[in-house]
């Protein structure tokens, strides 16, 4: 599910909500990021206490992700696994 950024403004008793086209926050839990990584080719490798992991066995990259399904990842931790995954 893709979010856009909306701003409040505050001008003169006048309360108007902007919608800024060229700034986009995507929002993403951990169940969307894990169906991501298997279309891009990643594949269960193990449990973990906490994780699972997942290997791309044609990069032989291996990534960790979170077992908190229904959570927000993290904004700089979602950009290194998006960065690792290759979308």
């Amino acid at each position: 599910m893709d979010s856009c950024l909306y701003i409040w403004e505050y001008n003169k008793n006048v309360i108007s909500l902007q919608h800024i086209y060229h700034i986009k926050i995507y929002f993403m839990n951990w169940n969307e990021l894990r169906k991501k990584a298997i279309k891009y080719g990643f594949e269960f490798l193990e449990h973990g206490k906490k994780h699972d992991a997942y290997i791309n066995r044609e990069t032989g990259k291996i990534i960790r992700i979170e077992r908190h399904w229904n959570q927000e990842v993290r904004s700089g931790l979602m950009n290194k696994l998006k960065k690792d995954i290759g979308f």
